[in-house]
């Protein structure tokens, strides 16, 4: 059975985005500002939207860093981001709601960073945990200019995860891995969009017709590929963890393992397959046991003036 790549000590990824809602109402814009032009102030594209009955955040891309940076009391947005987290009800008396700040701060205080990239049919999609020991959040979208921020129970971490990359049961279990080496893999994994470029780059490894068959089928564009990535905070600094899989319908489930040579090169690659319940467990093992609290993204240290 695959599990996730360990790799040493690295830097996370910082997104706060991704594709997938989080039951707000689409944005819609008022009639304001200069012929042509929705006013900035009342189009709900552009301000902040919360949800208090489930505790749900929908906030401008642009603006978020400054709700950060306030949430974290590094210091108060600009008088433009604050005019509309106000107007957005999110700021009164230059305070931002409880909700909001609870839930940010999850975000700057985050030792453990979950990134999940999903790709079907040509459209790519990222969703990302952030969680303390304490709580959790997620942050996704579906419009490229807002993002969607809500709480995650940390016991149900795994279960999120299964639910971003809508896991399934196996329609099918192969009964044999494939392992290619990495290079042809690449090469037919970059001409993809041309099967037959593809089946070119498979034919230098020597692979029977049908394994060939099966690499093709988990390039094509209507295989569900996912990934998800891990960082989190030790004594000794930071490890990462990654888990690429992918569903390919009747051709089964597929986990991702990959082998390097002794300079640390990615040098084969071997797809598993998968029977219900596997790829739970292989989850699960992308999360850390245990880590420590301290931020992946310190906040800046002050000093005293002399």
């Amino acid at each position: 059975m695959a599990g996730p790549q360990v790799f040493a000590k690295g830097e996370p990824k910082d997104p706060v985005a991704g594709r997938r809602g989080a039951g707000f109402p689409p944005a819609t814009k008022a009639v304001g500002g200069a012929r042509g032009q929705s006013s900035p102030l009342i189009d709900r594209g552009v301000i902040p939207i919360l949800d208090r009955s489930r505790s749900r955040l929908r906030i401008p891309r642009e603006i978020l860093p400054e709700a950060l940076r306030q949430a974290s009391r590094e210091g108060l947005a600009s008088p433009l981001a604050t005019v509309r987290m106000e107007t957005g009800g999110i700021i009164a008396d230059g305070r931002l709601d409880p909700i909001v700040a609870a839930m940010l701060n999850v975000i700057a205080e985050a030792s453990l960073m979950l990134t999940i990239e999903v790709e079907l049919e040509g459209d790519a999609s990222e969703t990302t945990i952030w969680a303390t020991p304490a709580r959790a959040v997620i942050t996704s979208s579906l419009d490229p200019e807002l993002v969607d921020v809500s709480p995650v129970r940390l016991p149900r971490l795994p279960e999120t995860l299964t639910d971003v990359i809508m896991l399934r049961p196996p329609d099918a279990v192969a009964d044999h891995p494939v392992t290619v080496a990495a290079g042809a893999y690449r090469r037919a994994e970059e001409a993809r969009h041309e099967p037959e470029a593809a089946r070119e780059a498979l034919g230098e490894t020597g692979l029977g017709h049908g394994d060939t068959d099966l690499l093709l089928t988990l390039l094509a564009p209507s295989t569900r590929r996912w990934t998800v990535a891990s960082t989190w905070a030790t004594e000794t600094g930071r490890e990462t963890a990654q888990l690429t899989g992918f569903d390919a319908g009747a051709r089964g489930q597929w986990l991702l393992e990959v082998g390097v040579d002794a300079d640390g090169d990615e040098s084969s690659l071997t797809f598993a397959p998968q029977g219900d319940g596997d790829t739970l467990r292989a989850l699960r093992d992308v999360l850390p046991r245990r880590w420590v609290g301290t931020p992946l993204n310190p906040r800046p240290v002050k000093t005293a003036r002399r």
